[in-house]
C-alpha cells in the first residue's frame, strides 16, 4: 500500500536520528535495496509481495549480514512473532502500535537488544534471538 509506505516514510523522516535510504513494495526489492546500502535496519512488512518472511531474511542475512530487521505487521498473533523470530526476525511490532513503539523497536535492534516486541506479545513468551551487536555505535541508525 504506497500510501501507508509514503506515510511511514515520512514519519520515519521527521525522527532526525534516522535516516531512510529507500523504500519498496516487495520482498524482492527489499534484499536489493538492502545489498545497496546495507542499512542499520530494514522494517519488513510480512505480509509483502514476493518471497516469504523466511526467504527475505535469509537474503537479507546473505546480502548484508550486519542489517537487523523489524517486522513491521498487522499480525497479532503470537504465533506470528515466534515464528518470524525463530527465523531471525530482531524485531516485531504491530501496525496498530504508535509510532513511538515503533522508532524505539528500530533502536532496540540496532542498539544491540535481542528483541523488541509489542507489550501484547511479551506476556506469551515469544522466544528471543541471541543478541547482536551494532555496526557503528557512534552513528545513528539508519532504516530501509
Amino acid at each position: 500500500h504506497q500510501i501507508f509506505l509514503d506515510g511511514l516514510a515520512r514519519l520515519l523522516q521527521s525522527d532526525t536520528r534516522i535516516e531512510v535510504v529507500g523504500t519498496c513494495n516487495d520482498g524482492d526489492a527489499l534484499k536489493k535495496l538492502v545489498q545497496e546500502h546495507a542499512p542499520d535496519v530494514a522494517i519488513v512488512d510480512i505480509s509483502m509481495p514476493g518471497p516469504g518472511p523466511a526467504q527475505i531474511l535469509e537474503a537479507v542475512d546473505q546480502v548484508s549480514p550486519s542489517t537487523r530487521t523489524v517486522a513491521l505487521t498487522m499480525h497479532l498473533e503470537p504465533a506470528y512473532a515466534r515464528e518470524l523470530l525463530a527465523h531471525g526476525m530482531n524485531g516485531y511490532v504491530v501496525k496498530e502500535a504508535a509510532f513511538d513503539e515503533l522508532t524505539d523497536a528500530l533502536f532496540a535492534v540496532s542498539g544491540g537488544r535481542p528483541i523488541f516486541v509489542k507489550p501484547l506479545l511479551t506476556a506469551n513468551r515469544v522466544t528471543p534471538r541471541l543478541q547482536i551487536g551494532r555496526r557503528n555505535a557512534s552513528a545513528p541508525p539508519h532504516a530501509a
